[in-house]
């Protein structure tokens, strides 16, 4: 518990710098909204996920802090996903394998700037480590709770869950009713409300098998499933994938504390594996839905380099805490060809973080100069970018279909930029005027 309370507030803490969240996070927050309101609308928007929705339902009744309230949550799961990756690594090969893992985790793809910009990929990892830890520590039940959470997250991990769920029946029959009551939990959870929301039960499966065109997402690729696989290769630094492998193909593995770490590295290898098949049935294959198994792959490869480690040092006869030390140092200097490009990514990411920060704090201010919302919404409809379609409909308190994706020959146009780029989305010339603007919103009306 603690451990939960330091990372909410370092996440609050964490408000104090750019960031809001990005175009799934946002529709997240309008559904929430609209089920507060018993007016749920998921015709249009990214795929469904029961879990973040369940946050901002609630996070909807504090107003406009809901944004930031769903940050708060998003980040301090990553941090805990963190945490417990050091806690599982150390445990089964020391100090030195935490540290290892944790820094494995910060520089893996995705994992800083994702949950930064409240994607739920964070608390998937915090949720899946959860569950592990729970597991070796005997509690089946918190373990089998925390599997269910995470599958509400992502239907990657449903046949784990499931394979944990019929051995948790076979091995402790107390629990079958709670198995049973969360195993009809998860499909209605996921299915109901896209049901009374658009009318298509499966709408969210439909909407993840259709890439955006010149994305670049492996589904689009001639051969969907490897090249899902090769973008498993890049999801962390190299040397965490020999670390991976020295986990995996230990010479003289030691029984029980071994036979977990094998367990974890076969249980990433099958995550992949699930993803690629997903791919090539039509799934996106998006990089960020590798972030999960990236998170469990860290710690078996904190363990795989800290026992290399144990194995070469004690040939100086080095204390075991300058033996951990030694190794983080030496792998550290090792890894600088890998991880300053990983650095560089990340610094170069920050000035778009920034703008999309500019765009949602400026938003309402260019909708009041434009004569605010009911002026806009009586000239209907509505129309920006496909990208800013979630914070326009959030400002807007309208639905995200009631915001279109291009301008047409009548209605309002909310224009964003960056930079010296265009204004998108481009209107017909002729037909509208320029009602309000500010140095990165422009809001035009044909009324």
């Amino acid at each position: 518990m603690k451990a939960v309370l330091a990372c909410l507030a370092l996440a609050a803490l964490s408000l104090l710098f750019a960031g809001v969240p990005s175009y799934d996070p946002m529709a997240w927050l309008v559904w929430g909204r609209e089920i507060a309101h018993l007016d749920l609308s998921t015709v249009d928007g990214p795929s469904w996920k029961p879990l973040p929705v369940a946050f901002t339902t609630v996070f909807s009744l504090f107003g406009g802090a809901a944004p930031a309230l769903w940050l708060v949550v998003a980040r301090a799961g990553s941090l805990l996903g963190a945490v417990l990756a050091y806690r599982i690594a150390a445990r089964l090969a020391g100090a030195a394998a935490g540290v290892i893992a944790v820094a494995a985790l910060v520089l893996s793809r995705g994992w800083l700037w994702s949950d930064w910009i409240g994607y739920s990929e964070g608390i998937l990892i915090a949720l899946s480590l959860l569950a592990i830890e729970r597991h070796l520590d005997g509690r089946h039940r918190q373990a089998l709770l925390a599997a269910f959470f995470a599958a509400l997250l992502r239907a990657e991990v449903w046949p784990f869950v499931a394979a944990y769920a019929l051995w948790l029946w076979w091995r402790e029959p107390g629990t079958r009713r709670l198995t049973l009551a969360l195993a009809a939990l998860v499909p209605a959870l996921w299915l109901v409300p896209e049901l009374i929301g658009s009318g298509d039960a499966l709408r969210a499966a439909g909407r993840a098998r259709d890439p955006t065109v010149g994305s670049g997402v492996p589904a689009l690729a001639a051969h969907p499933a490897l090249a899902l696989l090769d973008s498993a290769t890049e999801a962390v630094i190299v040397p965490v994938l020999v670390g991976f492998a020295l986990a995996l193909f230990r010479p003289r593995p030691r029984p029980g504390v071994d036979r977990v770490t094998l367990s974890l590295g076969v249980g990433v290898l099958a995550w992949i594996g699930v993803v690629a098949a997903m791919t090539q049935v039509g799934y996106s294959g998006n990089p960020r839905y590798l972030i999960g198994p990236a998170g469990v792959a860290c710690v078996v490869a904190g363990v795989g380099w800290a026992r290399a480690g144990g194995a070469l040092f004690p040939r100086l006869k080095l204390p075991t805490a300058l033996i951990g030390g030694a190794t983080v140092a030496v792998l550290a200097a090792a890894s600088l060809p890998w991880a300053l490009p990983r650095i560089g990514a990340m610094r170069a990411a920050a000035p778009g973080v920034a703008h999309e920060a500019d765009l949602q704090h400026t938003l309402p201010h260019a909708i009041r100069l434009a004569g605010g919302r009911g002026r806009l919404l009586s000239c209907a409809p509505l129309a920006t970018h496909r990208y800013t379609t979630p914070r326009v409909a959030w400002a807007m308190r309208v639905h995200l279909a009631d915001v279109q994706p291009a301008a047409g020959t009548r209605g309002v146009v909310i224009q964003a930029r960056s930079g010296g780029r265009p204004w998108l989305p481009v209107a017909p010339h002729g037909y509208y005027r320029v009602i309000g603007q500010t140095p990165i919103w422009r809001i035009a009306s044909t009324c």
